[in-house]
This record gives C-alpha cells, structure tokens and sequence, in this order.
C-alpha cells in the first residue's frame, strides 16, 4: 500500500514538473526579439528565431519599449556605428539602440557576417584594420556576442536548453563540448564560445592560444581538451 502511495505521489509530481517545465518553455520563446533592421527584410531572418517568438523591427520599435525585448540583434554594423559603440557614441539609429540596450542589460548579439570592416581583411592596412578589431573587442567586453548567423538559431535553442533544465530538476546546466579548430584561438573565440554556455572546449593541440585567452580561460574557470 505504501509502496502504491509512493509511486502515485512520484508521478503526480513528475507530472507537475513536465507541465511547468511546458509553461516555461512557451514563456521563454515568446519573449519579443528586436531585429535591427528594416522590416522589408522580414523574409531574410525566417531560420533564425522561434515560431512563437515575438519579433520586431527597427522601424517599428521606440527606445521606449527596449526593456520589453529580451534579445537585440545587429545584422549589420557599420564601421560608423562599431567605432561610435565602442566610444559610447550614437551615430545612427542602430547605435542608439545599441547603446541604450547596454545600459539596460539587454542581451545583444551582433551577427560577425554583417560587420563591414571585415570585408576588407585581405586589403586593407593591417595596422588601421587592427583599430577596427580593438573596437569589435571592446564591444564584446560591453556584453555584445559577435556570431555567425548559422550559429544564430543555435544560440536561442541553446539558451532555452539551458533554462528547461534548469526549471526541470534544479541541476547546472552542462552544456556539450565547444570545438575550436584554428591555427591561432584569441579571447574572443573562448568568450563567444563561454558566452553561448559552453564551459568545457576542445581545441586542435596544434593550435596557438594567446596570452589574453588563456587568461580568459583562467579567470573563467573554462576546462579546455586538446585533441
């Protein structure tokens, strides 16, 4: 009899955690996504969000309404806006949200595709192109994540992992492994990749990691596995 009574009350609250675990879930992907573009382009951002999630975009949006967001994504940036971002200045609509979104804590993500400086890696003057890179660094140091766009969609399904599972059984989120396959990992790869969630890095034993990454990795407690 007791052993019924028992196995009843496991399932009841089985049960109860799946339902509230369902609810959190629908409240996590119906949080409202500012894109930072023109509407027009609706049709260019259809893999990168949710079904259920609530989009808006810049020419639909007010400073006003920012703390309803619970993401901002910068598709593009151009060297204006990144070099104004990096000195805490407005020089265009995007900045300003940017900007502003920093102050309020928000969670912006910047996709690196749409960074513009970077389509003249191969031309341009390496010490005036480095300027542009300290400035996407100390960006990122403001909280921003610099991404591909097809990590894009994997950010959110990550994220909303991460919380589910929490709200499941109360346990720390483990994430998978990180793969890291470069000649030579810089900072800003272990924080895009410790950002995402991923506290556990397998790196190519041939590869060079520098200085400030190493130092990221250690202040972050980050477990690294060379292959």
């Amino acid at each position: 009899m007791m052993v019924d009574n028992l196995s009843k009350i496991i399932a009841q609250e089985v049960l109860k955690r799946i339902k509230e675990s369902e609810n959190y879930m629908d409240i996590v992907r119906s949080k409202k996504l500012l894109i930072l573009d023109n509407s027009s382009n609706k049709e260019n951002y259809a893999d990168v969000y949710f079904k259920k999630t609530k989009v808006k975009f810049l020419n639909e949006s007010c400073i006003e309404e920012l703390d309803s967001f619970k993401y901002i994504i910068a598709p593009n940036l151009s060297n204006k806006d990144l070099a104004g971002i990096a000195l805490g200045i407005e020089k265009s609509n995007i900045s300003r949200f940017i900007i502003e979104g920093i102050l309020r804590g928000k969670k912006i993500i910047a996709i690196e595709d749409g960074i513009e400086y970077k389509k003249f890696k191969e031309r341009s003057n390496l010490n005036f192109f480095r300027i542009f890179e300290e400035y996407q660094e100390k960006i990122m140091k403001f909280g921003i994540s610099v991404v591909k766009r097809e990590n894009l969609y994997m950010i959110f399904k990550e994220k909303e992992t991460k919380n589910f599972s929490k709200k499941l059984d109360g346990l720390k989120e483990n994430l998978d492994e990180a793969l890291l396959n470069k000649k030579v990992i810089i900072e800003k790869d272990i924080y895009n990749a410790y950002n995402i969630g991923y506290k556990n890095i397998c790196i190519n034993k041939k590869s060079i990691i520098t200085p400030l990454a190493v130092d990221y990795i250690k202040s972050n407690k980050i477990n690294i596995r060379y292959k």
